[in-house]
């Protein structure tokens, strides 16, 4: 029996039967071609940590996957573990087992170092994203743990479950600490859950066809969106509009127009603005699991002729987009990505920035039992005098820019990147692979495989973001200069400088240069 360890973590990577050998007298490893190489009488090679078939991220369908700029890792969660890639050369750095029960969604904090894991029986682990090691433990929810989202800005997580509880953990304090809780959030199982900081407010879809959006301090109901007819499988804000965009399993998918946190509010405020269907055929639409949004703020109007007028796939011809340009990324059940352009509906609505919420108590602790609004909710919902998604905007504003198949199976996952400029996707056909944004595949996260690794990221600025590090440069920079004895001012002037002391509060000795005697 031969068995592969991490060093890093001492766990068991693989094990391997040798089979057909007397005795197992010598065995080298080889890791440019990640074999090994056993002999005896007859020599036999293995090959180690390629369970599965090639050119696969994992052995088990991935729930969802994530790209860190910070610190250039990926990490791409199955049902029983995560694994942190690096993103320069493409290798798994650790492998964060859970081995109690199924994963169901994962976070980390602002810096990546942490990984929140949430399970099916409603636990929360923390673990080191470097180590792989367990840290502690947050307070469960009763039952499955369907959605959670981090707040960095507050060092805050919150996580939603089949218990349709919302609650709110503090991640500053060492011990386990609710902030806040709110419970009987729908009359079915909570789906999903998006948090808008800028507006402060966490909408929550659920299986009885309800968006219930609510403040994030106070966890009080705002407003409840209905219209659709089906479980909800997708929420997202569009940071820094007033939209929420939902989707559901038939398919559909809506832009609603929600409350300011100050301000007017729009003339169609808790509305459908328009709404679009993800058809997979003429005949056939598909659900959609994921979304996620690019917003690019409107440029000053130039000349198209001009040389500073400039033409890209994000942002378009400047002058053209008075609001800007609003993009939504998509991915249904049948592994389809798809792009979308809402810009026009932008100017037809009128819609633009607003600005964010500026005070607030991030800590303020709540207990809220929605039970009274749920039930009612739930009946208005389903009842038949509610029309199904009613649209404020008739005209059509929204255009499809292009589509692809991204994967074979259900897509779990979609983020867009700028840093570099990519799309990262995940699905269970047990691969997370990396895409241009114009749709054009790059690599391919693979545990093991002979096509060579492709991502576009820094070897020399790993950890430094580039802002940071011209700073850096131009600061060396100014003191090399200052450093250079070129003038005899300048060395009058740093010799007349007073010497620095250390304020310890101590008495010093300072001791002059000694002569021999």
């Amino acid at each position: 029996v031969i068995k592969i360890w991490d060093l890093g973590t001492y766990q068991c990577f693989q094990t391997i039967n040798v089979g057909g050998i007397m005795r197992l007298r010598a065995f080298v490893s080889i890791p440019g071609h990640k074999r090994i190489l056993v002999a005896d009488r007859k020599l036999i090679a293995y090959d180690y940590l390629n369970t599965g078939a090639p050119d696969q991220t994992d052995e088990y369908p991935i729930i969802k996957a994530m790209y860190i700029p910070r610190l250039r890792v990926f990490i791409s969660a199955c049902s029983t573990h995560l694994r942190v890639w690096d993103a320069v050369s493409g290798a798994i750095k650790c492998v964060i087992e859970h081995p109690d029960t199924e994963i169901t969604d994962f976070c980390v904090d602002g810096r990546g170092r942490k990984a929140f894991v949430a399970d099916h029986l409603g636990a929360v682990k923390v673990y080191n994203t470097t180590t792989g090691c367990e840290i502690r433990k947050l307070t469960a929810h009763k039952q499955e743990i369907s959605g959670m989202i981090y707040c960095p800005e507050d060092s805050i997580l919150m996580t939603v479950g089949w218990d349709r509880t919302l609650k709110v953990h503090d991640d500053s304090e060492r011990s386990r600490k609710i902030l806040r809780e709110a419970t009987n959030l729908h009359a079915g199982d909570v789906t999903c859950i998006a948090f808008s900081r800028r507006l402060g407010l966490i909408a929550t879809g659920a299986t009885d066809c309800v968006i219930a959006l609510r403040e994030f301090t106070r966890l009080r109901s705002i407003s409840f969106l209905l219209g659709h007819k089906a479980d909800i499988t997708a929420l997202t804000f569009v940071d820094p509009l007033p939209l929420l965009i939902s989707a559901d399993s038939n398919g559909n998918v809506a832009v609603w127009a929600i409350p300011q946190p100050t301000g007017q509010n729009h003339r169609y405020v808790n509305e459908v603005l328009t709404r679009f269907m993800n058809m997979q055929s003429l005949e056939s639409a598909a659900a959609v699991n994921c979304m996620a949004t690019v917003y690019t703020e409107a440029e000053p109007e130039q000349d198209p002729g001009s040389p500073t007028a400039t033409t890209t796939f994000m942002t378009g011809v400047a002058h053209t987009q008075k609001r800007g340009r609003l993009l939504v990324y998509t991915g249904d059940e049948d592994g389809d990505a798809r792009l979308w352009d809402l810009s026009k509906l932008l100017e037809v609505a009128d819609i633009g920035p607003c600005p964010g919420k500026k005070e607030w108590d991030a800590r303020k602790g709540a207990e809220v039992d929605c039970t009274n609004t749920t039930e009612t909710m739930s009946q208005r919902a389903m009842s038949m005098s509610q029309a199904e998604l009613p649209t404020r905007i008739l005209e059509p504003v929204v255009k499809q820019v292009h589509s692809w198949s991204a994967h074979t199976d259900s897509m779990r996952s979609i983020c867009v990147y700028d840093d570099p400029g990519c799309i990262l996707t995940a699905g269970y056909d047990q691969t997370v692979r990396i895409w241009t944004l114009e749709g054009q595949l790059l690599t391919v996260l693979r545990a093991y495989g002979q096509t060579p690794w492709n991502f576009p990221v820094k070897v020399d600025a790993i950890g430094i973001d580039e802002a940071t590090l011209d700073g850096i440069l131009q600061r060396a920079k100014e003191y090399k200069l200052e450093a250079i004895p070129d003038e005899p001012a300048a060395i009058s002037a740093r010799a007349s400088r007073a010497p620095i002391l250390p304020q310890s509060g101590k008495n010093i000795a300072i001791e002059g240069p000694k002569t021999a005697r």
